[in-house]
């Protein structure tokens, strides 16, 4: 049995097709001419110079939050198994979403360390934005705020485990910039 879904959104719901029975699939199609949208973008998005800018853009914001050589440090990481992931966090994640000028980086990251400790399974992202929400303003009080909130939402054991990461990156930070 096929259905189709229609919605006012282009992208579709990727995660719906999880939440169906299974032997049950979904054909999902965006409304107007297939592809319309895609043929589009792609060519403003997978031209060189803009690729070249935001990734450049990327990599400068991404430094800025974790501190100096760490988009190469992601980029080496991920080299050898998928170089496209790494490309498109610096290019996309951080040259297109974070750099956006609506909240400022600070509020960014704390909303970072709200999804992170949501998830409750991110631990090493978690650790990297508890950082980089120091590194670009945030308080310990602010970020331990943050996560005391997100409890309610994302449960007390979630919470707990981030408290406690959290502890050890501000001992990490206060020894490192003494």
């Amino acid at each position: 049995m096929r259905k189709r879904l229609y919605n006012k959104c282009p992208m579709p719901n990727i995660g719906l097709a999880t939440a169906l029975p299974r032997g049950l699939s979904l054909k999902v199609q965006a409304p107007g001419p297939p592809n319309k949208i895609y043929k589009m973008n792609k060519n403003v998005v997978n031209s060189p110079r803009s690729r070249s800018e935001r990734y450049k853009k990327g990599e400068a914001l991404l430094n800025k939050i974790h501190g100096a050589h760490t988009g190469e440090t992601i980029v080496s990481a991920l080299d050898d198994v998928c170089q496209d992931l790494a490309s498109m966090t610096l290019e996309w994640g951080f040259g297109e979403i974070v750099s956006r000028s609506g909240i400022d980086l600070k509020t960014r990251q704390l909303v970072t360390v709200a999804s992170c400790v949501t998830l409750g399974h991110a631990q090493p992202q978690l650790r990297a934005h508890i950082e980089g929400a120091l590194n670009v303003g945030a308080t310990k009080e602010e970020i331990v705020e943050v996560i005391l909130q997100v409890a309610l939402y994302a449960g007390f054991a979630s919470a707990t485990n981030a408290m406690l990461l959290a502890k050890d990156v501000f001992a990490l930070h206060s020894a490192v910039n003494r």
